[in-house]
């Protein structure tokens, strides 16, 4: 097992680490230039705690059941899977292991500010787990098919082939808008203790035409409302 310290990079520098054959570790603490980071064969683990402004950074799982946690990021930041069935957790407690992938709990996703781009890659059965549940605000999310913006994100996380998508929030009261799902995700929303409210329906015509995925909702506690707006559909 290798573990691999990313300390530091320095603006407009090019490197990359390359991981072996065996479940390797690799953390990134600061990055400053294009960082490319290589988990090679082997289950291997990310651990994402902070990249710099204007860093580029890039995470290739290879083959092996990868895990990725990201916990904050200045730097537009992509997390390539690969082969296997992978799992990304996002959220400032983001602890996945390879003994629990998707250990992800209490914490939340605000310091994520920059974007996120997040490939499961074609083969396995890759998750997904966006966890805001200690965020204390009241926030207000929107969801695609590919994309999660909002939820006091500065950035954005945009996800490809997640065949399972779970988002947890927190308890203040919380509003989500979903526009439009994949057929190829099962997304399942967790909307926390709050007062909250779930709207169903894209935008300019609203309709629900272009909710291709299922979607499971757990309301929690609290008094929540679903809305479903298919007012802009003229078909019969």
């Amino acid at each position: 097992v290798d573990t691999i310290n990313i300390n530091g990079t320095s603006a407009g520098s090019a490197v990359t680490f390359n991981g072996g054959d065996d479940n390797d570790i690799i953390n990134v603490n600061s990055t400053g230039g294009a960082t490319t980071a290589n988990g090679g064969n082997g289950s291997d683990t990310f651990n994402v705690n902070g990249t710099g402004a204007g860093s580029t950074t890039t995470l290739n799982g290879g083959d092996g059941a990868d895990i990725f946690n990201v916990k904050a990021i200045a730097g537009a930041t992509t997390a390539n899977g690969g082969a296997d069935s992978d799992t990304i957790n996002v959220g400032s407690n983001a602890a996945g292991t390879v003994a629990n992938a998707s250990n992800n709990s209490g914490g939340r996703v605000d310091n994520i500010g920059a974007s996120l781009t997040i490939n499961g890659d074609a083969s396995g059965s890759d998750v997904l787990n966006v966890d805001d549940t200690g965020d204390g605000n009241a926030n207000t999310g929107t969801l695609t098919l590919n994309t999660l913006t909002g939820l006091d994100m500065a950035g954005s996380i945009t996800y490809n082939t997640i065949e399972a998508l779970n988002v947890s929030l927190g308890g203040a009261g919380n509003t989500v808008n979903i526009r439009s799902t994949f057929s190829g995700t099962l997304t399942t929303l967790k909307t926390g203790g709050g007062v909250d409210t779930v709207n169903f329906g894209s935008t300019g015509p609203i309709t629900l035409n272009a909710l291709a995925g299922k979607v499971v909702l757990d309301g929690q506690g609290g008094s929540d409302s679903v809305n479903l707006d298919d007012t802009g559909d003229s078909t019969t």
